[in-house]
């Protein structure tokens, strides 16, 4: 339980980060 629930919150962090930085750098493409 603590392990799927480690994958879990990494898997989130994970996504959150690669998101963050796709936007910033589509943002910095543009302007």
């Amino acid at each position: 339980m603590r392990g799927m629930y480690h994958h879990f919150v990494g898997r989130t962090v994970t996504i959150g980060v690669a998101g963050g930085w796709v936007r910033t750098h589509w943002v910095r493409s543009i302007f």
